[in-house]
């Protein structure tokens, strides 16, 4: 049942992104839908996860999305993918809540695995429309911080202002 639910509210998020979003919104709306249907493949081969060991999927799908969402974070000329990568980060580290040796962990290792995830979805609709009402308030601006190229990862100087005083 939470699954069906995080998956629709991804998928209205992503069409959101796709109507309202700039490229940075699209992108993080595109790979938390990714990475949501990964896990729910995932679990549909492998079965519900136990929260006692270590779920290897779910630490690299968890480490890749982290490295996608900080590339975007570095990137983009908006605020709100810190915060999203930092609930990201949570996440992962939330994996060595399983070397714990406090009675229950895997209580904390699953609340840390998954709220985190929750609380992205809000920060992903706060994105999306800060983005919009930016957008018609001064119109349209750049997606990515001056000086580098989205994509490439090379500095990019040729749209910028050439003064030297």
């Amino acid at each position: 049942m939470v699954t069906a639910i995080v998956l629709t509210a991804l998928c209205m998020l992503m069409l959101l992104a796709l109507r309202y979003g700039g490229e940075p919104e699209r992108l993080l709306a595109g790979l938390l839908l990714a990475t949501d249907l990964t896990d729910d493949i995932n679990h549909w081969v492998y079965g519900p996860s136990n929260w006692v060991n270590v779920e290897p999927v779910h630490l690299v799908l968890d480490s890749l999305t982290l490295a996608g969402v900080l590339w975007v974070a570095l990137r983009a000329n908006r605020f709100w993918p810190l915060p999203l990568c930092s609930l990201q980060l949570i996440v992962v580290t939330g994996h060595l809540s399983v070397y714990s040796p406090v009675p229950g962990f895997n209580r904390a290792y699953w609340a840390i695995s998954t709220i985190p995830g929750w609380l992205q979805l809000a920060v992903l609709l706060a994105g999306i429309v800060a983005h919009a009402r930016r957008e018609a308030r001064i119109g349209r601006y750049r997606d990515w911080r001056r000086g580098l190229s989205a994509f490439s990862g090379k500095l990019d100087f040729a749209d910028q202002p050439r003064s030297f005083a």
